[in-house]
């Protein structure tokens, strides 16, 4: 999360990053965030309906959105690097 919150700080203006939390309560989730430097929107999943959707069936998983709102990506675990690294690849596909 630490790495998310260090790259949206970098990236915010050219992406935008939003988090789900189908798990915690909203005051343990924003804690969560809030310790780790997460500025960007989080939002919760209590009943599992994005989860659904987009069929994610580990955690953490990424998902990478185009500008037309269709999912392009699926990713698992990514560091700084590789999150900057799929950005940079969507980016230029877009």
């Amino acid at each position: 999360l630490r790495d998310f919150a260090a790259v949206d700080s970098e990236r915010g203006d050219e992406v935008r990053f939003i988090g789900v939390n189908p798990i915690d309560e909203v005051d343990v989730m924003e804690s969560f965030a809030a310790e780790r430097g997460v500025e960007y929107d989080n939002f919760r999943d209590p009943i599992g309906d994005l989860q659904i959707e987009l069929e994610i069936t580990s955690f953490p998983t990424t998902v990478f959105v185009g500008s037309d709102g269709e999912v392009v990506e699926r990713r698992g675990v990514l560091d700084a690097d590789q999150l900057h690294e799929a950005i940079d690849e969507l980016l230029a596909a877009e």
